[in-house]
């Protein structure tokens, strides 16, 4: 594996090789979604510009690292903000009683604020399940594991999260039917 860069002579091709290995790992990681691909391999190229300059040696496994990592940030960071900007009618929200919305919400916040916590293989097979309703032979395939391993992330992230949860003062509803269901599934 070499160092990477355009100042050994390699110039532009040097860095479309770099762009044209990358795009398709990204593409993967951001399950399909071109734009969102180009713009992880535009942030993880300037960051090996930035490695360069201050003498960081970058080999393709590197990039592929911070590539991986910057995924997971975007997903954690579109979550979140979703999340946030959704606009909540509080007496809507739970049949009329604004007291009874605002705990949920409360919880709602706490749930995030665990997940969030949660190691990247644990979360992102989480966010599959439940928040995007994918099976677990979809995340398996996704994340290219086999369905068994997505199982025992998920009840182990499950697991994480009660954990916090109880930490945080709140226990009730971890361990639902819904949750339950899932786990067959």
């Amino acid at each position: 594996m070499s160092r990477l860069g355009c100042s050994s002579g390699a110039g532009k091709r040097g860095w479309g090789e770099l762009w044209s290995q990358l795009l398709p790992i990204a593409t993967r990681l951001v399950h399909g979604d071109v734009h969102k691909a180009e713009d992880l391999v535009q942030s993880v190229i300037l960051k090996t510009l930035v490695g360069l300059e201050q003498g960081i040696v970058c080999r393709k496994a590197w990039c592929i690292h911070v590539l991986r990592n910057d995924a997971s940030h975007a997903r954690a960071r579109a979550f979140v903000s979703r999340e946030q900007s959704a606009p909540v009618d509080v007496y809507e929200a739970d049949g009329g009683d604004p007291l009874e919305a605002l705990i949920r919400l409360e919880q709602g916040k706490l749930t995030r604020l665990a997940l969030g916590r949660l190691p990247e293989t644990y979360r992102d097979v989480l966010v599959m399940r439940f928040l995007q309703g994918k099976s677990a032979s979809q995340v398996a395939e996704a994340l290219r594991v086999k369905r068994d391993t997505v199982r025992t992330r998920q009840r182990r992230g499950l697991g994480r999260m009660r954990e916090a949860l109880r930490g945080a003062g709140y226990a009730e509803g971890v361990t639902g039917e819904a949750c339950d269901a899932h786990q067959r599934s």
